[in-house]
């Protein structure tokens, strides 16, 4: 009897993944693909629909006619959408890491790396967002209270340029999915 013919006879063959890995599977891809989309579309629908538009109603509206009264209405409501957002961002990140975790059970190497590497880019992303949140929103609302609007304006464009840059972080997500799974979006759907 050779070697192979022993080992064969020894060692049980390769059984199919449980019911419940698949179904856990397939849950965590239908949660991660949620989040996200709660993710990138609070993302693109507040900062490029609602936050223009408060501050075009508000500089329609003059409100009292005062500069600094329409700034700190401007500031107080947008800083109130984009703090939300962040505690859904949280959620939904925390929630795709995760979906990201279950989904890689007993999947191959090269699906497991993929997918690591989409945890890293949501992990990325994610710290960005506790910048913006936990560092720099309290900073314009120290800098808006004590009348630096100069430090204000600095410290808002970088908390624009930190939101935009989540964008490509964000988007390289669905291509690492494509990728790991082998098929393109448009084979995943049909």
């Amino acid at each position: 009897m050779s070697m192979g013919q022993v080992r064969e006879r020894h060692m049980p063959a390769a059984r199919a993944a449980p019911a419940w890995r698949s179904f856990t599977g397939g849950l965590a891809t239908v949660l991660h693909a949620v989040a996200y989309a709660l993710w990138l579309g609070g993302l693109i629908v507040l900062g490029a629909v609602v936050a223009p538009n408060v501050a075009h109603l508000i500089q329609i509206h003059a409100i009292a006619g005062d500069g600094a009264l329409r700034r700190a209405v401007l500031a107080g409501t947008i800083g109130a959408s984009f703090r939300a957002l962040n505690y859904v961002v949280y959620a939904c990140g925390a929630l795709m890491l995760i979906s990201d975790r279950f989904e890689a059970l007993g999947q191959g190497r090269e699906f497991r790396k993929w997918t690591l590497l989409r945890a890293g880019f949501t992990l990325f992303a994610l710290a960005l967002v506790a910048l913006q949140g936990f560092d720099l929103l309290p900073a314009m609302d120290s800098a808006q209270s004590l009348g630096d609007m100069a430090r204000f304006d600095r410290l808002h464009a970088l908390y624009e340029d930190l939101a935009l840059a989540q964008l490509p972080v964000l988007l390289c997500i669905p291509i690492m999915t494509a990728i790991r799974t082998g098929r393109s979006p448009r084979e995943r759907i049909a």
